[in-house]
């Protein structure tokens, strides 16, 4: 009995139809994805957020397991952690570069708000950003968030107390300043607009 073409191509169409169709069942949504955009889209800085909250899904798939073991990659907490981490790395190598800026001027009104800075970057450094984290781990994300936002602050402060103290376009407190503001923000806006995070999960 022979087999028209019409009856050829609905076989071979079938066919096709069975070995396409599970990877399309298989793929679902990332749900880590999903709550990084919730996350970021309520963000002042969607782009900075974006890039380090994504950055952090992909390379750690379980994130940091001394923060908490038993917590998912949904949690707002861990990213708020993980956050926070960073600014307490950067903060000392700012301190560092403030002090050494420091020893190397003479001008008056620079070596005035590069001192301030120096002040304002230890508290940071050595009490408020090690507080935040602390905060976090126990579950009082008000808290860290109180911290980060006086971080923030000090930080603006630090910003507009020395602009315009030297005729340089570039500023003398570096781009590392700006970073820790934008930094603080999204950790605030976190914490603000989920605030149930150890709950926090998508379905």
């Amino acid at each position: 009995m022979k087999v028209s073409s019409f009856s050829t191509m609905i076989i071979l169409v079938t066919i096709s139809f069975i070995f396409f169709i599970p990877p399309i069942q298989c793929a679902r949504p990332n749900p880590d994805s999903d709550l990084v955009q919730q996350i970021c889209q309520k963000s002042p800085n969607y782009s900075l957020c974006l890039i380090t909250l994504r950055s952090d899904v992909n390379s750690n798939a379980n994130l940091d397991s001394n923060i908490n073991p038993h917590k998912s990659n949904e949690d707002v907490s861990t990213f708020a952690h993980k956050i926070l981490e960073v600014v307490a790395a950067k903060a000392p190598l700012i301190l560092r570069q403030l002090q050494n800026s420091d020893a190397q001027t003479d001008h008056t009104q620079l070596k005035s708000c590069l001192d301030s800075c120096i002040t304002s970057y230890t508290k940071i450094s050595n009490e408020l950003m090690p507080q935040a984290l602390e905060f976090v781990d126990k579950g009082d994300l008000n808290s860290a968030k109180e911290n980060a936002n006086i971080t923030g602050n000090l930080a603006e402060a630090c910003e507009k107390d020395c602009s315009g103290t030297t005729s340089a376009t570039i500023s003398p407190i570096g781009d590392g300043n700006q970073y820790v503001q934008d930094m603080c923000a999204i950790i605030v806006s976190m914490i603000t607009n989920f605030p149930q995070s150890n709950q926090q999960t998508l379905a």
